[in-house]
């Protein structure tokens, strides 16, 4: 069983070794990330991947770290490359610079939804509740709140917190399709 065994393991490593020749590219030496980074700085913004322009944004929020509008950049750009904590990060020191500004706030709390893999944790029905301290009536932050209504159980209050939300929409509101969904989603009806 020994030679079994090492013979597999010696397989494996010539396999690697095979795969890396073929594909890899061992003439090149290493790119440092500091020598990444500098290049992602030159290139044009707009031909970055998020994870490079992520990168580029924490070392500019990292340059000037009182300035709000950096950060929720950098949330926005975390989120789109698939970091939701990362998100939640930056866009909570947004927040702290620049405490009355409710979009940031709303992104905070979308992003903190993402991060809890779609579910209205306390800590976003928080920043929920302050969005619509900024701005009352807001259909985003009732939607969300809501929804984590219907998560503790309430599938009532919850249905009757959408249906106002729904009245309240404009009939060319694009996202009443979607509180309307989700109406249906709590009251066990299809969409």
């Amino acid at each position: 069983a020994r030679g079994w065994v090492l013979a597999a393991v010696c397989a494996a490593a010539a396999l690697a070794l095979g795969l890396y020749l073929n594909l890899g590219a061992p003439g090149l030496g290493d790119q440092p990330y500091a020598k990444r980074l500098a290049a992602w700085k030159d290139s044009d913004l707009n031909t970055l991947a998020p994870p490079e322009l992520a990168a580029v944004l924490r070392d500019a929020t990292a340059q000037r770290p009182t300035e709000a509008q950096g950060f929720r950049f950098l949330g926005m750009v975390e989120a789109a490359a698939g970091n939701p904590v990362g998100a939640v990060s930056a866009l909570r020191k947004a927040v702290r610079l620049e405490p009355g500004h409710v979009d940031t706030w709303r992104q905070l709390g979308e992003a903190q939804v993402i991060a809890a893999g779609g579910k209205v944790e306390p800590d976003a029905q928080a920043t929920f509740r302050q969005v619509l301290a900024l701005a009352p009536g807001d259909p985003g932050a009732r939607f969300y709140l809501a929804r984590a209504r219907a998560e503790a159980g309430e599938a009532e209050a919850a249905a009757a917190e959408l249906s106002a939300l729904v009245a309240d929409m404009p009939a060319g509101d694009e996202r009443r399709a979607f509180v309307e969904a989700e109406l249906a989603r709590i009251r066990g009806r299809p969409a």
